[in-house]
């Protein structure tokens, strides 16, 4: 299966011009607020390999709801602008600069678009080239408009992917995953990694095969809570090809986190406590020697039921 280029690809069609609405496994769930400390944005760092290069490809996404943005109207076109200005610099384990970046980004929407996004998002897509190491990435958010900023860090482990004779890609969690008739492939990455509300996700990796034969492995992932409670696994066995192995699983979810779940909306359940917050985490084990060769923590971020109403962005 051929999915590199379309994943990137599609991921910037049906996700950043999209906007992307709710994921089809959370439309059955009433709306929600979060009480919780709020997150003015979500930044997802993925790690890949590409066969013909020794560098690593970083792929760096960034997520910011629309609620977090003030909107101006301008009076010309009558449309309510954003102006998004996002820092973004990396440095090594040394503490040396490798990458500064800036990007001014740019976003306007009418009246009625802006009705219909009130509860979206804007997604940002970035890569980069890196060598095996451990990183730290510093993502500074301004908006021109409020001239507030927000700052996020966040540390990174590169791997060396000719090490090993099998090697795993880092894990990108998908809220939505559909072949059209076409044969191409639709894609959600969920950047925020919260699975609250959802029925089922999907995991994509690449699994890289150094040696020049054919391997069958047999591998066993595992959903596991905060306290190390396993609440699904599953044995995936794959035949892996010489070089890049491209795979994705659906995960089903919706019975395993009732019990997370209170039976009776509780105010004092859905305040966000960081010792007591729920979150999950996705292991990939080999099974032949118990290697864990992947994982993801998961977010659960409970949130507050309000009634359903059309909610503006921040606009002046």
């Amino acid at each position: 299966m051929k999915l590199v280029n379309k994943v990137l690809g599609l991921f910037i069609i049906s996700v950043i011009l999209f906007a992307c609405a709710p994921p089809s496994g959370q439309r059955d769930f009433p709306q929600y607020f979060p009480i919780s400390k709020k997150e003015i944005f979500y930044v997802d760092p993925l790690v890949f390999y590409e066969a013909d290069s020794l560098k690593a490809r970083l792929d760096l996404y960034i997520e910011i709801p629309i609620e977090n943005i003030l909107y101006k109207k301008n009076i010309e076109n009558k449309k309510y602008e954003s102006k998004i200005t996002l820092i973004i610099g990396i440095t090594n384990s040394a503490n040396e600069n490798i990458l500064a970046n800036t990007y001014n980004e740019f976003s306007a929407y009418s009246d009625e678009e802006m009705m219909k996004k009130s509860k979206e998002s804007q997604y940002y897509f970035y890569n980069y080239f890196v060598e095996p190491g451990n990183y730290k990435i510093e993502i500074k958010i301004k908006d021109n408009n409020s001239k507030n900023e927000n700052k996020k860090s966040v540390n990174l482990s590169v791997k060396d992917f000719k090490a090993q004779d099998i090697i795993f890609s880092d894990l990108m969690i998908l809220s939505k995953y559909k072949i059209n008739e076409e044969g191409t492939k639709e894609i959600t990455p969920l950047i925020n990694n919260n699975i609250f509300g959802l029925k089922e996700f999907f995991v994509f990796f690449e699994i890289y095969n150094n040696s020049s034969n054919d391997i069958t492995k047999d591998y066993v992932y595992k959903l596991k809570d905060n306290k190390d409670v396993v609440i699904k696994e599953e044995v995936l066995t794959y035949s892996l090809s010489p070089s890049k192995n491209q795979k994705v699983e659906n995960i089903y979810i919706s019975k395993e986190l009732k019990k997370y779940l209170p039976e009776e909306p509780d105010f004092d359940f859905f305040l966000y406590d960081n010792e007591q917050n729920i979150f999950f985490k996705l292991e990939i084990i080999d099974k032949s020697n118990s290697e864990l060769v992947a994982s993801k923590k998961l977010l659960f971020l409970p949130k507050r039921l309000i009634p359903d109403m059309n909610k503006k962005p921040p606009m002046r």
